[in-house]
């Protein structure tokens, strides 16, 4: 097995590799995800979200209600990785509203208008919108909109015109929870998803991917969801935050590539 790694991944001459570190205190997952206070560590949930040991459910079946949960420890680096995992279902065909996931400058305390959360935030918001507001017949879809304060987010139109990316994508009332890759990195945000239907990891499709997309640094990540006139569950199984970077070890006058594997456990160096 190491021989094969060195033989795949160091190689003569120039070439970049992305590396991940895994970010614990920007995360968590289940079957332990509370702690004895029925709390998730370095998170802060509030409104009708209601954290267990295997799933947070930011809003339940109910109709109009808001729930939250946001890292209560700001991220400083400047080009992330999230895998998360969630499940939005109803009795009904038709639910509503939606969940978001955030990373914005400032953590806000209470609800808001957009997906359980204040509308005109600083940073990013990326949309999993059940309902069709609009009537054009695309929904359910995930979207991206990126916020400098000034925005306010147009619900009649799903936010159509403010995006920098998005998809039609069926995530609702599935068999398995719906798997996410939201990635940004070098100015270019990407979001792969299998919606649920199998849990192979090789049915990923990509959603979007946009370049020229300025995110600042050092930011909070955040789960928001909401209700209205009609109710889903909107639960998440588990939020992973890795930094991502590239890394290169010179030798002499050639660069051998350096692979680095999550939590850096171990390190394959190609030097002499």
């Amino acid at each position: 097995m190491l021989i094969l790694c060195l033989l795949l991944n160091v190689v003569v001459g120039f070439e970049e590799v992305l590396h991940r570190r895994f970010e614990y205190k920007h995360s968590f997952k289940g079957p332990s995800l509370t702690d004895s206070a029925g709390k998730v560590p370095f998170w802060n949930a509030g409104g009708s979200c209601m954290p267990s040991a295997d799933s947070v459910r930011v809003t339940p079946s109910i109709r109009s209600k808001q729930g939250w949960i946001w890292n209560n420890i700001q991220y400083v680096g400047s080009n992330w990785e999230i895998e998360f995992s969630l499940k939005i279902h109803g009795r009904g065909k038709i639910g509503a509203d939606g969940m978001a996931i955030w990373f914005v400058q400032e953590a806000p305390a209470q609800g808001g208008s957009v997906f359980g959360a204040p509308n005109n935030w600083k940073g990013l918001g990326v949309f999993f919108d059940s309902f069709d507001n609009d009537n054009k017949h695309d929904n359910p879809a995930v979207s991206a909109v990126v916020n400098d304060g000034s925005i306010a987010f147009d619900h009649g139109k799903d936010g159509k015109g403010q995006t920098v990316g998005s998809c039609v994508s069926g995530f609702r009332n599935r068999p398995h929870p719906t798997q996410v890759r939201l990635r940004y990195f070098n100015n270019i945000l990407s979001l792969e998803l299998n919606n649920g239907i199998t849990l192979r990891d090789g049915d990923f499709e990509t959603c979007f991917t946009a370049s020229n997309v300025k995110i600042p640094p050092g930011g909070f990540f955040g789960v928001s969801a909401a209700t209205g006139a009609l109710a889903d569950d909107h639960d998440i199984t588990r939020f992973m935050v890795y930094s991502i970077f590239e890394k290169q070890d010179e030798v002499g006058s050639k660069h051998y590539t350096v692979l680095t594997v999550d939590c850096e456990l171990w390190t394959v160096d190609r030097g002499h």
